[in-house]
């Protein structure tokens, strides 16, 4: 016993070294923590003022856009054409009449199908028989508008000028045919002769048995 108590007696005091040492690098580490800390939050202050400016620009855009963009027109309803039956003389006023609906909506008019369709359903008689027959299915119509235009005029309209009943007057002498009755003495047979109009000259001297027959002039 007496050993043992003398031998904690002479061992040395422990070093206070490493205590000092451990805490140093506590407080150390504590001052890199707290660093890091303010400059997280610094990041973080960063980051919002940027989604502020963003959202200011988002914004501001949107107004430019709204104040770039024209008002919408409202499209205002026409009342439809008279029905088109198939006659050459009102084919070019019934499309000049869709044409005047198509371009007071020409939103719901856009689509090829959707004027064409406008035209179908105001047909009948004779244009309604040719459009069934020409279309028999009414989901596909497998042209362009401007394609069915042409082919609809095509088929309605025509291009033939009146005829003037008033006769022309030719620019030269006309003739007629004379005929040649044979007389007792003469033995040699009828004959025709074109001879010149009395209307556009002097009646010729006639000769003997000519007498002007009842056929049309021949110019």
């Amino acid at each position: 016993l007496l050993l043992v108590r003398n031998n904690r007696a002479s061992s040395p005091p422990a070093s206070p070294t490493m205590t000092e040492e451990h805490s140093g690098q506590t407080e150390a580490l504590g001052r890199t923590i707290t660093a890091q800390q303010e400059q997280i939050r610094g990041l973080e202050a960063a980051v919002g003022g940027l989604q502020s400016q963003l959202q200011g620009m988002a914004a501001q855009l949107a107004q430019l856009v709204n104040i770039g963009a024209p008002p919408p027109v409202a499209e205002s309803s026409s009342p439809p054409p008279e029905k088109f039956a198939g006659d050459a003389e009102s084919c070019g006023g019934f499309l000049f009449q869709c044409a005047l609906v198509f371009n007071r909506a020409p939103h719901t008019f856009a689509p090829d199908y959707a004027r064409i369709s406008y035209i179908l359903r105001l047909l009948t008689g004779r244009a309604l028989r040719w459009a069934e027959s020409r279309f028999p299915d009414c989901q596909q119509f497998d042209c362009s508008f401007s394609e069915f235009i042409a082919e609809f005029k095509t088929v309605f309209s025509t291009s033939k000028q009146p005829r003037d009943s008033t006769p022309v007057k030719p620019a030269g002498p006309c003739f007629f045919l004379a005929s040649t009755s044979p007389s007792p003495i003469d033995l040699e047979p009828r004959t025709s002769s074109l001879m010149p109009c009395p209307a556009c000259t002097p009646p010729p001297t006639r000769l003997r048995n000519q007498q002007p027959s009842c056929l049309p002039p021949v110019c």
